[in-house]
Protein backbone atom coordinates (compact mmCIF):
# COMPACT_ATOMS: atom_id res chain seq x y z
CA UNK A 1 0.00 0.00 0.00
CA UNK A 2 2.99 2.09 1.02
CA UNK A 3 4.80 1.32 -2.05
CA UNK A 4 1.76 2.23 -4.42
CA UNK A 5 0.98 5.55 -2.91
CA UNK A 6 4.73 5.93 -3.09
CA UNK A 7 5.04 5.19 -6.51
CA UNK A 8 1.81 7.26 -7.32
CA UNK A 9 3.08 10.28 -5.87
CA UNK A 10 6.14 10.07 -8.59
CA UNK A 11 4.80 9.26 -11.60
CA UNK A 12 1.97 11.45 -10.93
CA UNK A 13 3.68 14.73 -11.33
CA UNK A 14 5.27 13.43 -14.73
CA UNK A 15 1.98 12.76 -16.03
CA UNK A 16 0.59 15.86 -15.94
CA UNK A 17 3.43 18.06 -17.21
CA UNK A 18 2.82 15.14 -20.12
CA UNK A 19 -0.79 15.91 -20.64
CA UNK A 20 0.37 20.19 -20.80
CA UNK A 21 3.65 19.54 -23.14
CA UNK A 22 2.88 21.42 -26.24
CA UNK A 23 5.65 20.09 -28.29
CA UNK A 24 8.70 21.59 -29.47
CA UNK A 25 10.74 21.95 -32.57
CA UNK A 26 10.51 18.85 -34.89
CA UNK A 27 8.03 17.32 -33.41
CA UNK A 28 5.46 18.19 -36.44
CA UNK A 29 3.05 15.58 -37.90
CA UNK A 30 3.73 12.90 -34.90
CA UNK A 31 0.93 11.70 -34.15
CA UNK A 32 -1.17 12.21 -30.68
CA UNK A 33 0.60 15.30 -29.58
CA UNK A 34 -1.50 18.76 -29.66
CA UNK A 35 -0.01 21.13 -30.93
CA UNK A 36 -1.48 24.89 -30.00
CA UNK A 37 -5.14 24.66 -29.02
CA UNK A 38 -6.98 21.23 -28.99
CA UNK A 39 -8.91 21.47 -31.72
CA UNK A 40 -9.95 18.37 -33.53
CA UNK A 41 -10.35 19.16 -38.20
CA UNK A 42 -12.51 16.57 -40.08
CA UNK A 43 -12.04 17.46 -44.00
CA UNK A 44 -14.74 16.39 -45.63
CA UNK A 45 -14.85 14.83 -49.38
CA UNK A 46 -14.62 17.18 -51.82
CA UNK A 47 -18.20 17.86 -53.80
CA UNK A 48 -18.40 18.61 -57.55
CA UNK A 49 -15.80 15.92 -57.98
CA UNK A 50 -16.19 11.95 -58.18
CA UNK A 51 -16.30 10.38 -54.26
CA UNK A 52 -13.24 8.57 -54.50
CA UNK A 53 -11.52 11.92 -56.22
CA UNK A 54 -13.28 13.94 -53.11
CA UNK A 55 -11.92 11.51 -50.68
CA UNK A 56 -8.27 11.62 -51.75
CA UNK A 57 -8.63 15.68 -51.61
CA UNK A 58 -9.61 15.29 -48.03
CA UNK A 59 -7.13 12.78 -47.27
CA UNK A 60 -4.14 14.86 -48.60
CA UNK A 61 -5.52 18.06 -47.12
CA UNK A 62 -5.94 15.75 -43.58
CA UNK A 63 -2.20 14.84 -43.78
CA UNK A 64 -0.82 18.19 -44.75
CA UNK A 65 -2.52 19.65 -41.69
CA UNK A 66 -1.08 16.60 -39.85
CA UNK A 67 2.46 17.43 -40.47
CA UNK A 68 1.50 21.12 -39.48
CA UNK A 69 0.99 19.52 -36.40
CA UNK A 70 -3.35 19.74 -36.33
CA UNK A 71 -5.09 16.71 -35.39
CA UNK A 72 -7.46 16.47 -38.91
CA UNK A 73 -8.80 13.36 -40.40
CA UNK A 74 -10.66 12.55 -43.72
CA UNK A 75 -14.24 12.13 -43.65
CA UNK A 76 -15.24 9.63 -45.28
CA UNK A 77 -18.84 10.60 -46.76
CA UNK A 78 -19.98 14.80 -46.57
CA UNK A 79 -21.65 15.23 -43.16
CA UNK A 80 -21.95 13.50 -40.07
CA UNK A 81 -18.56 15.48 -38.58
CA UNK A 82 -18.85 15.21 -34.85
CA UNK A 83 -19.98 18.06 -32.51
CA UNK A 84 -16.55 19.31 -31.43
CA UNK A 85 -14.68 19.51 -34.70
CA UNK A 86 -14.20 22.45 -37.21
CA UNK A 87 -15.16 21.10 -40.29
CA UNK A 88 -12.98 21.83 -43.87
CA UNK A 89 -15.27 21.19 -46.20
CA UNK A 90 -14.45 22.02 -50.48
CA UNK A 91 -16.51 22.63 -53.59
CA UNK A 92 -14.90 21.82 -57.14
CA UNK A 93 -15.73 24.39 -60.08
CA UNK A 94 -14.50 24.40 -63.71
CA UNK A 95 -12.36 26.58 -64.54
CA UNK A 96 -14.64 28.92 -66.99
CA UNK A 97 -11.55 31.11 -68.27
CA UNK A 98 -9.25 28.01 -69.95
CA UNK A 99 -5.43 28.28 -69.94
CA UNK A 100 -3.33 29.78 -67.48
CA UNK A 101 -1.11 33.47 -69.15
CA UNK A 102 1.76 30.99 -69.02
CA UNK A 103 -0.04 28.47 -70.67
CA UNK A 104 -0.20 26.06 -67.82
CA UNK A 105 -4.61 24.75 -67.76
CA UNK A 106 -6.22 25.90 -64.50
CA UNK A 107 -8.34 23.02 -64.73
CA UNK A 108 -10.33 23.71 -61.83
CA UNK A 109 -11.10 25.96 -58.18
CA UNK A 110 -11.83 24.72 -55.39
CA UNK A 111 -13.59 26.50 -52.88
CA UNK A 112 -12.69 25.43 -48.91
CA UNK A 113 -15.00 27.01 -45.89
CA UNK A 114 -13.75 26.04 -42.52
CA UNK A 115 -16.10 25.92 -39.74
CA UNK A 116 -16.11 26.07 -36.35
CA UNK A 117 -18.06 23.63 -33.97
CA UNK A 118 -21.25 25.45 -34.34
CA UNK A 119 -20.96 25.74 -37.71
CA UNK A 120 -19.84 29.31 -38.22
CA UNK A 121 -17.87 30.24 -41.50
CA UNK A 122 -14.39 31.06 -39.94
CA UNK A 123 -12.32 30.73 -42.74
CA UNK A 124 -12.28 29.96 -46.35
CA UNK A 125 -9.35 30.01 -49.08
CA UNK A 126 -9.53 29.08 -52.90
CA UNK A 127 -7.18 26.85 -54.38
CA UNK A 128 -5.88 26.98 -58.36
CA UNK A 129 -5.57 23.81 -59.61
CA UNK A 130 -3.02 23.71 -62.71
CA UNK A 131 -1.63 20.56 -64.68
CA UNK A 132 -3.34 18.15 -66.66
CA UNK A 133 -6.58 17.18 -67.06
CA UNK A 134 -5.46 13.54 -66.57
CA UNK A 135 -3.67 14.45 -63.22
CA UNK A 136 -6.76 15.97 -61.81
CA UNK A 137 -9.40 12.79 -63.28
CA UNK A 138 -7.31 10.11 -62.04
CA UNK A 139 -5.75 11.73 -59.05
CA UNK A 140 -2.20 12.17 -59.57
CA UNK A 141 -0.25 11.58 -56.47
CA UNK A 142 1.82 14.95 -56.68
CA UNK A 143 -0.77 16.77 -57.50
CA UNK A 144 -3.16 15.84 -54.78
CA UNK A 145 0.06 16.55 -52.68
CA UNK A 146 0.55 19.95 -53.83
CA UNK A 147 -3.47 20.61 -53.07
CA UNK A 148 -3.16 19.09 -49.75
CA UNK A 149 0.04 21.32 -48.69
CA UNK A 150 -1.09 24.16 -50.59
CA UNK A 151 -4.81 24.21 -48.59
CA UNK A 152 -2.98 23.26 -45.03
CA UNK A 153 -1.02 25.81 -45.37
CA UNK A 154 -3.42 28.34 -46.12
CA UNK A 155 -6.25 27.48 -43.15
CA UNK A 156 -3.29 27.06 -40.37
CA UNK A 157 -3.29 29.89 -39.36
CA UNK A 158 -7.03 30.50 -38.71
CA UNK A 159 -6.76 26.69 -37.64
CA UNK A 160 -4.55 27.60 -34.92
CA UNK A 161 -5.04 31.01 -33.88
CA UNK A 162 -6.79 31.63 -30.39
Amino acid sequence: MIRSLFLAGLLLPFLASCALWQGGEGDEGKEGLVFGPARRVVVEPVDGTTLPLGRLLARAVAEELGILGIRAEAATQPGGAPGDAYVIRGRAEPNPDGPNSDGKALLVLIHWTLTDPQGRAVGAHTEPVLGARTQWEYGDPRLLQAIGEDTAEALEPIISSP
